[in-house]
This record gives structure tokens, sequence and C-alpha cells, in this order.
């Protein structure tokens, strides 16, 4: 409930929630040395050690405890972005359904999420344009 006070998302709640029960069946909840020892055995990637780390803060803070958190940095990498080209290739590829989908992603820029919103009357025939619902807030 404190959590849900916080703005927190039912899913954010449920993975913390998860993460906090490996640590108390694990017997090291209360013990923020053996926590960080934890971190360093269990998870690879700086991200899940991020995630666990920011769940662990929050419960203390919940409890009016402290500690002196690792920090960890992500490393980013470049994403690959194929050509305008490679995209036609995918479209043509595709069967009339997928192809139309992807064309329309590709010449409006919008998320799938927005088009998968899109009703009948949010296309405009005369003024040839969509009337997009943002999604996220966006």
């Amino acid at each position: 409930m404190w959590q849900r006070k916080q703005g927190k998302s039912d899913q954010t709640i449920e993975g913390r929630v998860r993460e906090l029960r490996k640590l108390a069946r694990l017997g090291i909840l209360f013990d923020s040395e053996a926590v960080k020892t934890y971190l360093v055995n269990s998870y690879t990637q700086n991200t899940t050690k991020m995630k666990v780390v920011d769940t662990y803060t929050t419960f203390l803070d919940f409890k009016g405890l402290t500690w002196v958190a690792p920090r960890y940095r992500i490393t980013t990498k470049l994403h690959f972005i194929p050509t305008e080209q490679e995209i036609d290739l995918l479209i043509v590829g595709c069967g009339k359904t997928t192809g139309t989908v992807l064309q329309t992603l590709k010449e409006t820029g919008i998320r799938i999420g927005e088009l998968c919103m899109l009703k009948w009357v949010d296309i405009s025939q005369e003024y040839r344009s969509l009337n997009v619902t943002p999604e996220k807030g966006s």
C-alpha cells in the first residue's frame, strides 16, 4: 500500500515484492552488507543490479533505515538503425496486413500502440491524415 501511495504501478510493486521475498528467503533482508555480496555474486547485468538496489533502498526508506548503496553504471551500445532500403525490403517481404502496419509506422513515425488504438473515425480521407491519440503521455 505504501508503494501505491508513492505512485508506483502494480507491475513495479510486483517486481519489487518478488525481489524482497528472495532476500527474505536468503535471510539477508536487514543485512545491507550481505545484500551487497548477493548483488555481486548473483547478477551479471548492471541494469538488474540497479533495479535491486532501488528496490532495497525503497524498502529501507519504508522501514526508516538507510544504507550506503553501491553504484553501478550502464554501458550504452549504439543501436542498430536499418537503412531506408532495408526497411523497404522488410515491408515488401511481409504480407498485406503486416506490410501495411509497417508502412504506416515508417511514414508517420507513430508507435505501434498508437496505431493499434486508431479507429476508422481517426482516418480523414479528405485531408489524408490520421488523428493519433498519443500514448505514455507523449
